[in-house]
């Protein structure tokens, strides 16, 4: 990447103010702890990122009161700003926290990855419950600062790990939790993209050309790269190819196809992560990669190693016997997972949406008690606004937990950026112990 590129997120956030896009609050200064809503009347929902995805998190909020929507491109929030022409819109979300005030209960964020902190962070300050696609953010150091943030404020949070609220993850823990699936010391991951959605593997940045009249690029960058200039290469949604703004595949869909494991056998920091790849390069993801993340025993659970294959092809895992000749209508090459247990074999879909323990290429009943709380309607978003209120405790991704997954997702995704290397990780201190570079990625995606 050219020098003037190389620049680290500390060296660039005096420059920030003048996009409109750092906190509006001082560091340690919070507002009133998370307001809680009246169970009689409707949550009050600003919409930060409202093209794509972030339509699909806008319209899962109609039970309650869309007040305002903010997003940088108008091409792309469009339908969604006539959708609710009754409410202000803005481009900066600063902007908008800034004017409508207490008018705001909780915020979602569905921007590019590279963009979810600087929302998020100014939401929580403000005492706003928060919603944030995943990955939680781009950078493990953003990550754990705004699990802590919202800790802090005492604010409700849901990651969109949507198949976190299926009744199939409770399940599959149960099941591990009764040891009917014996050890599980080995689990295979995988998904088919970025091939066929985006493009990985680009060796030099594009050249700069015009921003179209209706993008703020200076605030779609959020603070990140502020010399890069504006190519169509970068967006809609190609964004997740680059590493300057995007977490790659394994960022795209390991919050949702690893989310199982993590989850169900309590598998919390790895001790080391190591990868191999083919096509990476210091401004994009590899093309493919297989990525292998190794946890120690705990809690009376014994060693695990997860392995990650992306990138469809060659890139797959190795089709285990158990599973016969059976076509089954799920974990099938577009992503999925397999869990190697000493008594029973369970296969997964993508997003938790279906569960299975497999024998002889049949599914095989397995039976456990119920012992998790079930989200009602298996709703994302219903399950988040029900902590708002006060009816549950904590929404079922909160970020006490997702922000753990996020970060192994995350640790995974600096692997693939350094193949060929293991990376001890001690999770008490947050660094590796053998990798400056790697503890430069912790908290910048440019190097």
């Amino acid at each position: 990447m050219p020098e003037n590129q190389n620049i680290q997120r500390r060296d660039f956030i005096k420059r920030s103010a003048a996009f409109g896009i750092l906190t509006i609050l001082p560091s340690g200064i919070y507002a009133q702890q998370g307001k809680r809503v009246s169970p009689n009347g409707k949550i009050q929902v600003a919409c930060v990122g409202v093209g794509g995805r972030g339509r699909a998190v806008m319209n899962s909020c109609k039970s309650e009161q869309i007040v305002a929507l903010c997003d940088v491109d108008l091409r792309r929030a469009q339908a969604s700003f006539k959708q609710h022409s009754q409410v202000p819109h803005f481009t900066s979300h600063t902007e908008m926290l800034e004017k409508m005030g207490d008018k705001i209960d909780a915020v979602t964020v569905a921007s590019p990855d590279h963009a979810h902190y600087a929302a998020a962070i100014e939401a929580v300050k403000l005492g706003k419950h928060v919603y944030v696609e995943k990955p939680l953010c781009q950078t493990v150091a953003d990550t754990r600062a705004l699990q802590a943030a919202a800790k802090k404020a005492g604010v409700k949070t849901q990651m969109g790990n949507q198949g976190h609220s299926k009744d199939s993850i409770r399940q599959l823990k149960e099941w591990v939790d009764a040891g009917l699936l014996g050890d599980v010391k080995e689990i295979h991951t995988w998904t088919n993209r970025p091939h066929g959605w985006w493009k990985q593997g680009m060796k030099e940045l594009p050249e700069t050309k015009n921003v179209p009249k209706e993008l703020d690029w200076n605030l779609w960058k959020s603070g990140v790269g502020p010399d890069i200039g504006y190519n169509e290469a970068y967006l809609p949604f190609l964004w997740r190819g680059w590493t300057m703004w995007g977490c790659g595949s394994l960022g795209d869909m390991g919050c949702h196809i690893l989310d199982p494991a993590y989850y169900a056998l309590e598998l919390g920091a790895p001790d080391w992560v190591e990868a191999t790849a083919e096509g990476g390069t210091d401004v994009a993801f590899p093309d493919r990669s297989e990525v292998t993340f190794h946890f120690p025993a705990r809690n009376g659970k014994a060693t695990v190693t997860v392995k990650w294959w992306d990138g469809g092809g060659k890139s797959v895992p190795p089709t285990p016997e158990v599973l016969g000749d059976t076509k089954l209508a799920f974990g099938n090459n577009s992503g999925g997972a397999l869990y190697f247990g000493d008594k029973e074999f369970v296969m997964s879909d993508s997003h938790a949406a279906k569960i299975a323990c497999i024998s002889e290429g049949k599914v095989k009943p397995l039976n456990a008690e119920k012992k998790y709380r079930r989200v009602k309607g298996q709703d994302h978003t219903k399950d988040w606004f029900a902590a708002i209120r006060g009816d549950i405790n904590q929404a079922s991704s909160h970020f006490d937990y997702s922000a753990g997954l996020t970060e192994m997702v995350l640790l995974g995704v600096i692997a693939q950026r350094l193949p060929g290397k293991r990376l001890n990780w001690n999770g008490k201190t947050g660094q590796f112990t053998n990798s400056d570079l790697g503890n430069k990625m912790l908290s910048s995606a440019i190097i």
